[in-house]
């Protein structure tokens, strides 16, 4: 999927979101955004509005190699009250996540999350592989910048580059900080 496509499974409202799940014997290819940089291309199942209540859908992909570049995405984030979905990846070779959007503004990546101003809780993110390459600005997330809990992280991998090592020290340094900005926040409402 290239050029803004997308897949998804969310919901706009009271309703849950629906489950998605790929099966591809060979490769998954998500790649950069639209012509207008406004939509990239991906796979979604989250909770997209912030007076939602419905709680988004696992999505779950079984593939052989999963490449996602660009600015695509593959999330299950929460934008509102309800929970963000569970996202767990299955590459019995390789997950790849490589670069950013051509305008810089978003990311490659995985990402399990709830979005600021949110109040539900993140989903879970699994990824079971055999390696996985992190590289130029790409991100796998799974935190919150909302009032809900960041969801757990599961990592099963036979190969670590140190690209990796590295954006996995940034993401961790980074969700700290959101965290202390968060409970500072907290503690100034308070008094």
């Amino acid at each position: 999927m290239r050029d803004g496509a997308l897949i998804g499974a969310d919901t706009f409202g009271r309703g849950n979101g629906g489950n998605l799940t790929v099966n591809a014997s060979g490769k998954v290819e998500l790649i950069g955004t639209s012509v207008d940089g406004r939509f990239g291309s991906g796979l979604f199942a989250q909770q997209n509005r912030r007076n939602g209540i419905g709680n988004a859908g696992v999505l779950k992909v079984n593939t052989q190699n999963l490449i996602v570049r660009d600015g695509a995405q593959v999330s299950t984030a929460t934008f509102g009250a309800g929970r963000g979905g569970n996202l767990t990846i299955n590459a019995s070779g390789k997950v790849e996540l490589i670069g950013r959007s051509a305008d810089n503004s978003s990311p490659s990546g995985l990402i399990s999350a709830a979005a600021q101003g949110s109040t539900g809780d993140a989903g879970d993110l699994t990824i079971n592989a055999e390696d996985l390459f992190i590289r130029d600005g790409a991100e796998v997330i799974t935190a919150t910048i909302g009032a809900g809990n960041g969801g757990n992280f599961k990592l099963s991998i036979l190969l670590v580059n140190s690209s990796l090592l590295v954006s996995l020290l940034i993401i961790f340094i980074a969700l700290l900080c959101v965290l202390l900005l968060v409970q500072v926040q907290k503690e100034m409402q308070e008094t």
